[in-house]
């Protein structure tokens, strides 16, 4: 009897190519690295979009306390302030410069106020009167609201306490019953925005070149360019409307009753995209909306020399 390792003999036909498992193996980590990476890429650009939309949106919130600290310090009175901006987000997975549009909103509401609301004793020029008919200027309440560096509403000459007019929410008489049972009395407050309906009109246009020049004089280059140029309106309609109701004083449910809502004449505005290069940021201005031939152009150039 003998002991020792035993060897199989194969055919000629069935031996194993030692390269096969190789292949195999070599192929499988390619695709699975292909997968791997398109997963990776995609939570990279959610996560630097999400990054950029929490940080712009949070900036939106503070501007707005800012700007409604100013002029509720400016009229001495409760004022309430919606800002509202387009931008464009940085987009791993979008074409070279595209980035991806967004709009964000923020709103506050201020009241810093010394003695009485408004202005006293017709300072800077400004009245607080209280009168029995609408050009009266009884002050109490402001509400701006702001879309792109443009404001909504109309020009109030009357109450201007800085010596320029500020554009704010139409203002109106409310009405309301008397705590004491006599006439009927009122405020003067801002309209509302019931509704804000946007168009964005976007032309873009992105291009890439590759060109390869052999050796010569020189050592051989590969000479790539990207270029994007965008041409984008966005055309705002802000509805707004007053309350006609009059408030019972002793009523459960201050809210008015159904149908007692006036709609005034919406709001039209309209801003163009411009490049800013000190930030390295698309922008919207209304000051660009006029001019047919404003573009955003991008380029981007490299060389690769062997």
């Amino acid at each position: 009897m003998r002991f020792g390792r035993t060897h199989k003999i194969l055919k000629p036909n069935q031996k194993r190519n030692k390269y096969s498992a190789f292949i195999f193996r070599t192929g499988q980590a390619a695709a699975e690295l292909a997968i791997l990476g398109s997963l990776v890429l995609v939570a990279f650009s959610s996560l630097i979009t999400y990054g950029q939309r929490i940080d712009a949106q949070q900036a939106l919130k503070q501007e707005a306390f800012r700007k409604a600290l100013q002029k509720s310090y400016q009229r001495n009175a409760n004022v309430s302030y919606t800002l509202k901006k387009d931008n464009r987000f940085y987009n791993a997975l979008a074409n070279f410069g595209e980035s991806q549009p967004s709009t964000l909103t923020a709103s506050a509401s201020v009241m810093w106020q010394k003695g009485m609301a408004g202005c006293q004793h017709d300072e800077h020029g400004c009245h607080n009167k209280k009168e029995d008919n609408d050009s009266s200027t009884i002050q109490g309440s402001f509400s701006y609201y702001e879309v792109n560096n443009q404001f909504v509403g109309t020009h109030d000459w009357e109450t201007a306490r800085v010596g320029n007019p500020d554009v704010m929410l139409t203002r109106y008489p409310k009405a309301a019953t008397d705590p004491t049972g006599g006439d009927d009395t009122w405020s003067k407050v801002p309209s509302t925005v019931w509704r804000d309906v946007t168009a964005k009109h976007t032309q873009l246009t992105s291009t890439s070149r590759k060109h390869q020049l052999p050796a010569g004089e020189g050592p051989a280059r590969i000479s790539n360019t990207q270029r994007m140029e965008l041409s984008e309106n966005i055309e705002s309609t802000v509805f707004l409307r007053r309350d006609t109701s009059v408030s019972q004083h002793d009523a459960d449910d201050g809210s008015p009753a159904e149908g007692d809502w006036e709609l005034l004449d919406p709001q039209d505005l309209a801003q163009g995209a411009w490049y800013d290069t000190n930030d390295n940021r698309i922008k919207y201005d209304p000051n660009t909306i006029n001019n047919p031939d404003n573009r955003v152009i991008i380029n981007r150039t490299w060389d690769t020399n062997f």
